[in-house]
């Protein structure tokens, strides 16, 4: 109505274990509908593990990464902030952090998302806490498919060239 779409989300949020990954690891998932069902979400895939949107993925006890239509999302989770962490991340409750995750996590860096246009300039972005501090960044890239194609349109006395419109002298 008012040039908003309405969305309906229901929520279900499981913890679950994943097997390959190192007992530290858990990935809350997140499913949710919305009313537009034919909508395409893209995915992230990081450290041999591929998130749906919605989905979050805690690497560590103080790291939560949330996949965003093809974009890893992470922030470091504060100290003072209360969530659930399992037993096997109390070794990393008596560390002081960001040293020693960087010490006992490798290094971790998203892969590029897709180009932010199909043609001309555009960005991708990628999290990385592959820094001096050991905290997750996001990283921004130029990127450039190629070159947007210049169509010429001819209709009633106008001219389409790309993206301008011309008027074109009848004589």
């Amino acid at each position: 109505m008012f040039g908003l779409s309405m969305k309906f989300i229901l929520l279900l949020t499981l913890c679950l274990n994943v097997p390959e990954a190192k007992s530290n690891r858990i990935v809350n998932k997140t499913v949710g509908w919305d009313a537009h069902p034919d909508r395409q979400w893209n995915s992230c895939l990081t450290l041999n593990t591929l998130l749906y949107h919605g989905e979050i993925l805690r690497p560590d006890c103080r790291t939560e990464c949330l996949c965003d239509d093809g974009v890893l999302l992470c922030r470091d989770m504060c100290a003072s902030e209360s969530y659930n962490c399992p037993s096997s991340c109390d070794s990393f409750q008596n560390q002081n952090p960001p040293e020693s995750l960087c010490k006992s996590e490798p290094p971790l860096s998203t892969q590029w998302s897709p180009c932010s246009k199909t043609c001309g300039l555009g960005v991708s972005f990628r999290v990385t806490n592959n820094n001096t501090e050991c905290r997750n960044q996001t990283e921004a890239q130029l990127c450039h498919w190629k070159p947007c194609s210049k169509v010429f349109i001819m209709m009633d006395g106008l001219q389409i060239l790309g993206n301008e419109i011309c008027k074109v002298d009848p004589n």
